[in-house]
């Protein structure tokens, strides 16, 4: 796995409050089949603390990157004409069947497109060419090829309320976007 200089510099994940119930949830999202899915449970998300995950470099979860590094990293393939298809070309439009919408999927990432769905996608509004990929618990990261922003929001508290992050993440992928005009 990765070398590790110093595990006692990587912040622990948490988890805030419990999941709303099945009542509650439906309320919120006025469907049964628009509650997202648990789609990574709470064991699995707070196991990935340990060190020797840390170490072994789990593909799909616990990565270990500030913010900032992240954003370069993103910024490097909005900027590398290679990547253009592998970003920009949608292959799978199938139902994503955790969150309920269409997939958007390109060879690498999620597009945010112009379905009014790019929120579901955890992307800002009327961006649509933005792509990227959000974490468990509302980690956000993506470019938008109109405005050459690239954008990573990393935190430790992950809520389990998913009104809660899906209304979080909204807002402050507005205020990233807001910074640049496309």
């Amino acid at each position: 796995g990765p070398e590790m200089a110093n595990h006692n510099s990587v912040v622990e994940v948490r988890m805030h409050g419990a999941r709303p119930s099945d009542e509650v949830l439906l309320a919120e999202y006025g469907s049964p089949h628009l509650v997202p899915a648990v789609s990574v449970g709470v064991e699995a998300l707070l196991s990935l603390n340990n060190k020797l995950a840390h170490a072994a470099g789990i593909p799909g979860g616990g990565g270990i990157a500030r913010a900032s590094d992240i954003a370069a990293l993103y910024q490097s393939w909005l900027r590398d004409p290679a990547m253009t298809d592998a970003i920009g070309n949608i292959r799978n439009n199938l139902l994503n069947e955790t969150s309920k919408y269409a997939a958007h999927r390109t060879l690498m990432f999620e597009v945010a497109g112009n379905d009014n769905d790019e929120a579901l996608r955890w992307f800002p509004a009327q961006r649509p060419r933005v792509f990227g990929h959000h974490g468990a618990g509302g980690q956000l990261c993506w470019a938008d090829p109109d405005s050459g922003l690239s954008f990573s929001f990393l935190h430790d508290t992950l809520d389990q309320n998913p009104a809660q992050e899906i209304k979080r993440s909204r807002e402050i992928n507005e205020l990233a976007a807001a910074c640049v005009r496309p």
